[in-house]
C-alpha cells in the first residue's frame, strides 16, 4: 500500500515469510492430558515488545494454583543482556514450581521439538514482524495464543479464539530499542487472554479445531512459494524443484 502510494507502477508481488519448507514439522499430540504452555522471545528484540513479563501474569491468573498437570515454559534469548528482565521474571514467578525457564541458543530441530511438545504457544507481544513460531506452531498442530495485531494478522486474521484484544497505545519501551516519537503498539487484554487460555486448557477438542484452522491458514498463506505459483514469474525458472 506504501509502494503504491508512492506512484510506483511496476507490478509488484509480495512473498510472504517461508515456513518450513524443509522437513516436515514434529508431530503434537493435541489430545495430551497434560496443559503446557510455552512463551518464547530474544530480549534483544525487546523484551517489552515481546511481553514475557505478560505471559507470566497471564498464566498466573489462568492457573492460580500450581498444578502437577499443568505448567508454563519460558524459552527466553539473551536474557544476559537484559538482567532487570530476569530479575522480574524470577520475583514473579517465586513460590511457582509449575513455571520453568529455559535460556541460551538452542537448535532448530530443539525449538521444533519444544513447541511440538506444547499445547498452546503463548504471546501476548505488543507488536510482531511476521510472527515465524506462531506460524511454526500451526504447523505442528498446536494453537497459538497471541495478540490480534501485527504481522501475525496475515494468518490468524480467522481464528478469532485465538486471539487477544488490545487496544493501541504510545510506544513505551524502556530498554530504548523502540524510540522513534509517535508509534503505537498494541497493549493486550490480560482478562481477554485469561478467558481464551482457560477455555483452551478446557478443551482438547477446541485446540485440535482452531489449531487445524490455523494450519490451513498458515498454508494458504505460503501459496506463492508452491511450483506452480513459482513457475509463473522469472524467479521459478532460477529454482531448482528437487
Amino acid at each position: 500500500e506504501a509502494i503504491a502510494a508512492s506512484g510506483v507502477t511496476t507490478p509488484v508481488r509480495v512473498m510472504p515469510h517461508p515456513v518450513m519448507l524443509g522437513p516436515p514439522p514434529f508431530a503434537h499430540d493435541p489430545m495430551s492430558s497434560d496443559f503446557t504452555v510455552l512463551a518464547m522471545g530474544d530480549l534483544k528484540s525487546s523484551a517489552t515488545r515481546k511481553n514475557l513479563v505478560g505471559a507470566i501474569e497471564i498464566y498466573k491468573r489462568a492457573f492460580p494454583d500450581a498444578s502437577s498437570s499443568v505448567r508454563l515454559i519460558l524459552k527466553v534469548q539473551s536474557d544476559d543482556a537484559h538482567p532487570e528482565f530476569l530479575e522480574a521474571a524470577l520475583t514473579s514467578t517465586s513460590g511457582r514450581g509449575d513455571i520453568l525457564f529455559r535460556t541460551g541458543s538452542v537448535t532448530d530441530t530443539e525449538i521444533g521439538q519444544l513447541i511440538a511438545a506444547s499445547s498452546v504457544l503463548l504471546s501476548p507481544h505488543r507488536s510482531e514482524g511476521f510472527g515465524l513460531s506462531l506460524a511454526e506452531a500451526f504447523l505442528a498442530g498446536v494453537p497459538a495464543l497471541a495478540t490480534g495485531w501485527s504481522g501475525n494478522m496475515d494468518f490468524m486474521s480467522d481464528v478469532p479464539e485465538l486471539l487477544i484484544a488490545h487496544t493501541l497505545v504510545p510506544v513505551r519501551d524502556p530498554s530504548g530499542i523502540y524510540r522513534t516519537p509517535g508509534q503505537k503498539w498494541a497493549e493486550p487484554d490480560i482478562d481477554d487472554a485469561v478467558a481464551k487460555l482457560r477455555a483452551l486448557a478446557a478443551s482438547p477438542l477446541l485446540r485440535r479445531e482452531v489449531a487445524a484452522r490455523g494450519r490451513a491458514a498458515v498454508q494458504a498463506h505460503m501459496q506463492p512459494w508452491s511450483r506452480a505459483a513459482l513457475d509463473q514469474m522469472p524467479l521459478g525458472r532460477l529454482v531448482d524443484p528437487a
